[in-house]
């Protein structure tokens, strides 16, 4: 019979594990990011660190989640709701958003020049440039999610940073920054 087969075609095969990406964008590089963006994308920046989206998040936030007192999200990934309490700094970069439109849209907060929802391709082209513009060249977009989750450890705990993250579980969220965590020691006197 056709694709039957008595031994797994697989076995044996080797196997490239993954490592863990522990890249950590730096507070300088962050900032580098942001002064060389353009409008757009500097308000999506600030909003993936504000919040810990992830970019899928970010690109598909809608006006309409978007609240007085804050954002009202449904996670793409995890379905987890979450509603991010509004401050001025995300209040700022959400207005800069808004700002940056050219069209009119009411569906969608980040448009491209046409109106239309950015695009993962669309956005993917515009990060490259401007990492490379920066000489960042080997920072990811995600990498931003990590600084905020590691910044909220710092600032909040460790439950802090599980609640911005969206995480089910502290593990998830401990795996997710133990890479990234840098221990900030003193030197001997």
């Amino acid at each position: 019979m056709w694709g039957l087969c008595e031994l797994n075609p697989c076995a044996g095969a080797f196997y490239h594990p993954e490592k863990a990406r522990d890249q950590d964008i730096s507070d300088t590089e962050f900032i580098s990011l942001q002064e060389m963006a353009y409008p757009t994308m500097r308000a999506i920046i600030q909003i993936a660190y504000l919040t810990g989206m992830r970019r899928g998040d970010i690109l598909d936030l809608k006006l309409s989640e978007i609240e007085d007192n804050g954002i009202r999200r449904r996670q793409g990934k995890t379905g987890k709701r979450q509603f991010f309490e509004m401050a001025s700094s995300l209040s700022g970069a959400i207005n800069l958003a808004k700002l940056a439109r050219k069209t009119r849209n009411l569906v969608y907060l980040f448009t491209n020049n046409k109106g239309q929802k950015i695009t993962e391709t669309g956005f993917n082209s515009a990060w490259r440039r401007l990492r490379n513009s920066c000489n960042l060249g080997y920072i990811h977009f995600h990498d931003i999610r990590g600084k905020a989750l590691s910044d909220a450890k710092r600032k909040g705990g460790i439950d802090y940073a599980q609640m911005l993250g969206g995480h089910e579980n502290r593990s998830q969220t401990e795996a997710y920054i133990r890479s990234r965590d840098t221990d900030i020691v003193r030197p001997l006197m």
